[in-house]
């Protein structure tokens, strides 16, 4: 009835395997129980199971319910178009607000701060690259490209290492960005040649600017 392997089966029965989402609403439906109260105890297990060993799982699951929330919310949303949005360039009462240039004010004494504590350094770059590389470790996760310090650290200072994959694109994001950042150095501005030159960094490939509507990447 539950089209599913007798060893497999035992094994969820012993806390082996964890039990699935289509097995429980199988055994909702044979046994006649509510679906609702058995997912709700699924999920609650399965959230659990992930957080329980964490020191900060309660905070993490706070922020958690936030965000399911907040996505919950705008589900509605998720396919439309927002067209809404205020004409450029924005009006200046709106962005020179005394909140925001207090903010800048403080922004630039730190950045002035940190440039002064940076030429202290016996090699700068480290410094520049380390933010970077973690920029780059950041954005691709946003990709669902999921690597670690130890192994993009590994690959860059490592002869042995080999790399996999997700560490090998990582890497190309960090060499697309060093690139964007030099390109903007030496000539004040980024041209779409240069644009292009960061694209082929980053995907490996000569595709250039699309020439028909679509998808950018």
């Amino acid at each position: 009835m539950l089209d599913i392997d007798v060893a497999i089966l035992s094994k969820m029965e012993r806390g082996e395997r964890r039990i699935t989402k289509e097995v429980v609403l199988k055994l909702a439906d044979i046994y006649g129980c509510n679906a609702d109260e058995l997912l709700v105890s699924f999920l609650s297990d399965k959230i659990l199971y992930e957080i329980q060993d964490e020191d900060l799982g309660i905070e993490a699951l706070k922020v958690a319910e936030e965000r399911a929330k907040y996505l919950k919310a705008n589900k509605s949303m998720k396919n439309k178009a927002f067209n809404n949005l205020p004409i450029l360039p924005p009006k200046q009462s709106l962005v020179e607000t005394i909140a925001i240039l207090k903010q800048e004010s403080k922004s630039a004494v730190a950045l002035a701060e940190l440039k002064g504590l940076t030429n202290t350094l016996p090699n700068p770059s480290i410094l520049i690259n380390a933010v970077i590389l973690k920029e780059a470790q950041a954005s691709s996760g946003i990709e669902n490209v999921i690597t670690t310090q130890d192994k993009l650290y590994q690959a860059l200072y490592a002869k042995s290492a080999k790399p996999d994959v997700a560490t090998k694109e990582v890497l190309r994001y960090r060499e697309a960005l060093l690139m964007g950042t030099r390109l903007i150095k030496e000539k004040g501005f980024l041209n779409t040649n240069g644009i292009i030159a960061i694209q082929k960094e980053l995907e490996e490939n000569n595709a250039g600017l699309r020439r028909l509507p679509g998808k950018q990447h």
